[in-house]
């Protein structure tokens, strides 16, 4: 939901405000989630018993 949320955002931004500093928020949100999201699946794959 963080990775679509930051879409979003970036989306938004760049029709009502086209600066480069939201587009590079934007994708730096979204890189940050995407690679907060990978490092969880990493860990609950690590250990099977978190569910």
């Amino acid at each position: 939901t963080a990775i679509s949320a930051a879409l979003t955002l970036q989306t938004f931004g760049n029709a009502a405000v086209p600066e480069p500093s939201t587009v590079v928020l934007s994708v730096t949100a979204a890189a940050v989630a995407a690679g907060s999201f990978i490092r969880r699946n990493r860990r609950s794959a690590a250990t099977p018993a978190a569910t």
